[in-house]
């Protein structure tokens, strides 16, 4: 991943990323449901780069099989769409949700088919915590295992509905061969109790790992450390960039409004925008107000300090 630019064109602030042609992990799974071991290693790659996020004390709140790109040259997946990001600038204290974060107003944040119970109903199943981001991981890895959501109505209420109240189906039952292991590790992971769930993005990686070892099933040990080599030079700019996409929303919602979608943000290796993304804008953003364009350029001079060492890294490294 690369950010060749960022800075502030006529009171709108920018960032300039790089394309990273591929296709979703909706697309891939729809035309057929992934081999066990390529969907575990794509997801495992994912939660790796999720688990640095949460570090950062940064929840995604909206992943799902569309904000994964596999990138057609290296196949790397390339976790996309920070829009819904949730940061505690102490940590993981992250208090109770507040519904439409970095959103319009009442809007609930997130994709209802693969929203956790407690982004639908805080009071009653607690706070977003990286537990959320963990529920999610499982219901993407549902998708890619049997090409359809846990959960499905016909309208919003029911999907919700199901979402806070009904058990998901048992994956074995729309693709039998599926290893058992996997599956209980699927359906544990979407408990609606997060404390039920692995306790950690890289937990559910590690289990799930054991779980097609255990099965005879798991990507080849050779798969195991290309996935490492991707994930390597890209777990800091993940950071980075989601924490530059919630200071930029910040500011954004400072101006007034909501606008385009921000640029979508490293994930597993990268940032991709594999196709145009529809504005949620009526309008064009607007300029900042001065106080608030000194603070992005001050928070984009932030950020270039912290991307200096790590650009000079990898200059080495290619």
């Amino acid at each position: 991943m690369r950010v060749y630019e960022e800075g502030e064109a006529d009171g709108v602030v920018f960032l300039a990323m790089e394309f990273v042609a591929g296709e979703s992990l909706r697309a891939l799974a729809e035309r057929a449901p992934l081999e066990v071991g390529r969907a575990a290693e794509i997801i495992g790659a994912v939660a790796d780069a999720l688990e640095h996020c949460h570090a950062q004390g940064i929840v995604h709140r909206d992943l799902k099989p569309d904000n994964i790109i596999v990138e057609a040259q290296t196949q790397r997946p390339v976790l996309v769409d920070f829009g819904l990001v949730k940061r505690d600038p102490q940590g993981l204290s992250l208090g109770s949700l507040q519904l439409g974060t970095l959103t319009k107003t009442g809007e609930l944040a997130g994709t209802p088919a693969f929203m956790a119970p407690e982004q639908v109903n805080p009071g009653k199943f607690g706070p977003v915590s990286p537990r959320t981001d963990v529920y999610a991981l499982g219901a993407t890895l549902y998708a890619a295992l049997t090409g359809e959501a846990p959960f499905h109505a016909e309208h919003l209420p029911g999907l919700l509905l199901q979402v806070t109240r009904a058990a998901p189906p048992d994956p074995r039952k729309l693709r039998s061969e599926l290893p058992a292991p996997v599956a209980r590790l699927v359906l544990r992971a979407l408990f609606k109790d997060p404390a039920r769930r692995p306790a950690s993005a890289r937990a559910f990686a590690e289990e799930l790992a054991a779980a097609l070892g255990g099965a005879g099933n798991g990507a080849p040990g050779g798969a195991r450390r290309r996935r490492r080599a991707l994930l390597g030079a890209g777990r800091t700019a993940v950071g980075l960039l989601a924490l530059a996409f919630v200071a930029f929303a910040a500011l954004r919602r400072g101006a007034g409004g909501v606008h385009p979608a921000p640029p979508p943000a490293a994930g597993a290796a990268g940032v991709s925008s594999a196709r145009p993304r529809p504005s949620t804008a009526a309008a064009p953003p607007r300029p900042l107000p001065p106080d608030e364009r000194r603070a992005a350029r001050r928070e984009l001079r932030r950020l270039q300090r912290e991307r200096e060492p790590h650009q000079r890294a990898r200059r080495a490294r290619e």
